[in-house]
């Protein structure tokens, strides 16, 4: 169990990230209802981390499963202005379900870009699963016909790769923060936030375009986290806890916590988990939806901290 490091009575606010899954399961059909149900049973969670620690909200959520069938209806649409689509259309479900569960706050669903680097390699390597799953001769039929490209998605199935180039900068984090100032529960950089690259010309003459990608959705939401200085990164999963990859899937066995960033990252690729407490200072914590406020008081979950913070407790 976790050790209780968080100080509730002195969090202004949290950021949740919510789980690419949170409103598609997969095999599910993408089907509003369906989605909308699963959006009702993320906004009663999160309800009680808004009247139980009185804190401002701000939340995150994937697209993978959206995006990828959006992009399967509209091969020529390029991904970024899928992207948009897919964070205005889960934006709208989220915010429609926060406001029944909070009907004191007000809410907002804002579309967020995220800077991006034309020159990351990770142009040249695509590696973020989008879409739904398909079998081995499914996925050489899309990738003739489409020009996809496919890889296997553990014991799932094929699934497509995009692009997934690091973040650079939240665009909108300065209104972002704003609204938390003021207490909005605030939706945003959904999917990662839209890619673009900003090119400047000569002093204030730029420009943005969309690029080809998705932008992974946690380490994006530790990259917002920095730069509105929340309190709390709040990563929910489908999982109650980081398990380690050493012995994963042999054997289910949560890693150590609390946790310092740098010993996660010795345990295999968490660089989004461990980002935000090596950034902000502040403590972060991995889950389960339904345990979202036993994480942030370290009853539950994975809880990341400085090292300052655990060599002082």
């Amino acid at each position: 169990m976790a050790a209780a490091l968080t100080e509730p009575q002195k969090l202004k606010d949290v950021l949740v990230a919510l789980g690419g899954n949170a409103l598609l399961q997969r095999g599910e059909p993408p089907i509003p209802e369906i989605q909308m149900r699963h959006a009702r049973e993320a906004a009663t969670a999160l309800k009680e981390l808004v009247q139980r620690l009185h804190v401002a909200l701000c939340v995150t959520h994937g697209n993978g499963p959206q995006v990828g069938l959006l992009a399967l209806q509209a091969p020529d649409v390029p991904l970024d202005v899928l992207g948009a689509e897919s964070e205005g259309q889960i934006g709208y479900l989220l915010e429609t379900a926060l406001a029944e569960a909070l009907p004191e706050s007000e809410v907002v669903a804002m579309l967020t870009q995220t800077e991006v680097d034309p020159a990351d390699p990770a142009f040249s390597h695509p590696t973020k699963f989008i879409g739904p799953c398909y079998s081995k001769e499914e996925a050489e039929k899309l990738t003739r016909e489409k020009g996809f490209t496919f890889k296997q998605d553990g014991e799932h199935g094929f699934r497509r790769v995009v692009a997934s180039p690091q973040p650079l900068k939240i665009l909108e984090s300065a209104a972002i923060k704003v609204l938390l100032q003021q207490c909005f529960t605030t939706i945003c950089a959904g999917g990662g936030g839209i890619p673009v690259v900003v090119e400047v010309k000569s002093g204030l003459s730029w420009r943005r375009y969309g690029v080809e990608a998705v932008i992974d959705k946690d380490a994006a939401s530790a990259l917002l986290g920095a730069q509105i200085h929340t309190d709390f990164l709040l990563l929910l999963t489908d999982a109650p806890a980081v398990y380690n990859p050493q012995t994963w899937p042999a054997k289910k066995e949560p890693v150590p916590t609390p946790i310092t960033p740098a010993e996660l990252l010795m345990l295999g690729d968490f660089a989004a988990g461990s980002m935000g407490p090596k950034e902000t200072g502040k403590p972060a914590g991995i889950g389960a939806l339904q345990e979202a406020v036993d994480i942030v008081l370290g009853r539950k979950g994975t809880l990341i901290v400085p090292a300052a913070a655990r060599s002082s407790s």
